[in-house]
């Protein structure tokens, strides 16, 4: 009998069950430029990843570039795009929509979603991560310094970055801001 509840006791030492694992945070997507409802397709996926788990939470970290590309309606179907330096702000403008969209739009509580500015990369890009409950939050890859990164003067404007009306710049959207 003791030698049973010993190996009993070693099975939970050796292989605990997946209940007392940790899990980690998860990368799910990397969102480049894009248009805005392709990009409202991206934060639908990341609300359906949230529903899976209701204690998790969503980290969105971007990066501004070096350029980017502005992509012009130019009449009877035919978009055109064209690559630009960035604004100051730029990269803070392109994603403020994103959690008032996923508050409003999909009923996503602002406590499960955090927003966080990671610097400069050569090309930007966002980062969507799940993060479970217990797991260590993603922290930013910056690869380029802001003193690396050329201006063009002005203030982001939402029909310069998305070239549609749909998605527009909202205020208090991002958690950590850049500096």
């Amino acid at each position: 009998m003791q030698s049973i509840l010993r190996l009993l006791l070693l099975s939970l030492v050796i292989l605990p069950s997946s209940s007392f694992a940790q899990r980690d945070a998860k990368k799910i997507a990397d969102v480049r430029e894009i248009s805005c409802d392709n990009t409202k397709g991206y934060l639908d996926y990341l609300d359906g990843e949230l529903h899976k788990d209701p204690t998790a939470k969503a980290y969105i970290i971007f990066y501004g570039g070096r350029s980017y590309v502005n992509i012009i309606y130019g009449g009877r179907r035919r978009y055109l795009s064209k690559r630009l330096l960035p604004k100051r702000g730029e990269a803070e403008a392109r994603v403020s929509f994103w959690k008032p969209y996923l508050m409003n739009t999909r009923n996503v509580e602002a406590s499960r979603i955090e927003v966080i500015c990671g610097g400069y990369r050569d090309r930007p890009v966002v980062e969507l991560w799940i993060v479970p409950s217990g797991a260590s939050a993603p922290k930013p890859t910056p690869t380029v310094t802001e003193k690396e990164i050329k201006f063009r003067r002005g203030n982001p404007k939402s029909l310069d970055m998305f070239g549609e009306d749909t998605c527009s710049i909202a205020k208090g959207g991002i958690t950590k801001p850049c500096s």
